[in-house]
């Protein structure tokens, strides 16, 4: 998988895109055939490409909410009427796509949400284009990165124990009542069990960076 392969199996003409990161298993070297890893990508597309993109099947943020990928207390900060998302899958070890105009990824920024977090600070390999450097717009909010650090772990320790659960005990939790309780804790939104803490440890050295950061995000 590479930029050209990518781009012609979305069919999408490289005008149309801002930019391209590779995230996951193999931004962070642990790929391998093995796991039969394919590729996780985030692309973030003008706003245009809304109507031009005759191919690609929007949904609104509502659909980011009920996967969990923002907060529901900061839907309000999203626009249904600009901002979209799609995801594409093309297959087993081939990649994932998930697919963002500029408004929603800017406004996932904003949020603090760790996978946009990651993928703007990835090594320049791993970007396959970057027509816009998201990185120097992006500012930290303390409560709103605190909260995004918490449910990105609470997500990813509930899915490495489901993952040992049903590989180590596969026999003893076949059974219909604890596939629904798996099942059901899988569909339970992570933002329910993860209250702020009381006190941040994340603070501005200073009133002026504050003020430079508070800019940022007007």
């Amino acid at each position: 998988m590479n930029k050209t392969i990518l781009l012609s199996a979305l069919q999408l003409d490289e005008k149309l895109v801002e930019c391209i990161y590779v995230f996951g298993s193999h931004a962070y070297g642990t790929a391998s055939e093995q796991r039969q890893s394919d590729y996780d990508i985030v692309m973030i597309l003008k706003s245009n490409a809304l109507n031009i993109h005759p191919f690609l099947k929007w949904k609104s943020v509502n659909w980011l909410t009920r996967h969990n990928w923002i907060n529901p207390d900061f839907r309000h900060l999203f626009s249904d009427t600009s901002d979209r998302t799609c995801f594409i899958d093309l297959g087993d070890r081939e990649a994932q796509v998930w697919i963002f105009n500029v408004p929603t990824f800017s406004m996932l920024l904003k949020t603090n949400t760790m996978f946009a977090i990651e993928c703007i600070y990835l090594p320049a390999q791993l970007k396959w284009i970057e027509n816009r450097k998201f990185s120097d717009e992006f500012c930290v909010d303390d409560k709103m990165l605190t909260q995004s650090i918490i449910n990105h772990s609470r997500s990813h320790l509930f899915m490495a124990c489901k993952n040992m659960i049903e590989n180590l005990f596969s026999t003893e939790n076949n059974d219909i009542k604890t596939r629904e309780v798996i099942d059901n804790m899988s569909k339970d939104p992570i933002w329910n069990h993860t209250p702020l803490p009381t006190h941040h440890s994340l603070e501005f050295e200073d009133d002026h960076e504050k003020q430079e950061c508070n800019e940022k995000n007007q």
